[in-house]
């Protein structure tokens, strides 16, 4: 069972592994500021005991990630092992296949190819998996894919349903159902459009920690704390590489919403 993500903060050495944030590749008529976006936030080494094992503890690298995804206006942390990935994508192309001869799914299809096409890190021998320069491929690659999973997400989420058979309707809500589940996407900002009173902002008009003003221009995206408090998108990912806290007040902050 994995543990808490502020306990994998509190409790573990974070490996801050120096790679661009990553964008999913998309039409080119899609709008820029609707595309979802994942920043990798680091890997932390987790061990944990198991009752009966007798060589001692078991060991993995847990890797904490931050999602945002302006199509549904919800941003959240979440934190996964390789092998979580691996056995995910193993399901996904189980699940292409069934779609296939379904009708209407056609946006749902491309988004499952986007999800399946993208690079995906090779496994490699257990004594290797915590190499720092294993743990920044992967985290690069797991960047890539999750930024995938979240587009795929977002369409099961925001799709038209009107006129679909209700096999399509299954299809599309078992695997919104299972992309809410892997993300670990918070369930009061699963399904939200209007973020409105949800989390109102601050009135401080400059992020606090570029001193740079905040806005709704999509090309420096905000993003709002339960704690109301703003900052822009890649000030506060930059900072999530060292703590899921508010930067003013300090209030524990794993999601919130995209203004």
């Amino acid at each position: 069972m994995i543990t808490s993500l502020f306990a994998v903060y509190m409790t573990s050495a974070v490996i801050a592994a120096k790679v661009p944030s990553l964008k999913v590749h998309v039409p080119k008529a899609a709008h820029a500021h609707h595309l979802p976006r994942v920043h990798g936030l680091g890997a932390a080494k987790t061990t944990t005991r198991t009752k009966g094992n007798l060589a001692g503890a078991d060991s993995f690298m847990s890797y904490v990630l931050l999602a945002v995804c302006p199509r549904t206006k919800a941003w959240w942390i979440f934190h996964r092992r390789y092998s979580h990935f691996h056995a995910l994508r193993k399901e996904l192309v189980t699940l292409r296949r069934l779609c296939q001869p379904v009708a209407g799914l056609q946006c749902l299809l491309r988004a499952l190819d986007g999800a399946l096409t993208a690079a995906f890190p090779r496994k490699r021998l257990l004594v290797t998996v915590t190499s720092p320069t294993v743990v920044a491929e992967r985290l690069h690659s797991l960047q890539l894919f999750a930024a995938q999973l979240t587009l795929l997400r977002a369409v099961c989420s925001t799709e038209e349903t009107k006129g679909l058979t209700h096999e399509a309707l299954g299809i599309l809500h078992h695997i919104g159902a299972l992309m809410d589940s892997f993300l670990q996407a918070p369930a009061h900002l699963r399904h939200l459009r209007n973020t409105e009173g949800l989390f109102k902002a601050s009135s401080k008009d400059d992020c606090s920690i570029c001193l740079e003003p905040v806005g709704s221009d999509w090309s420096s995206p905000t993003l709002v704390l339960p704690c109301h408090h703003r900052f822009h998108e890649l000030c506060l990912a930059k900072w999530f590489e060292t703590e899921p806290t508010c930067p003013l007040c300090r209030a524990t902050a794993t999601h919130g919403t995209v203004a």
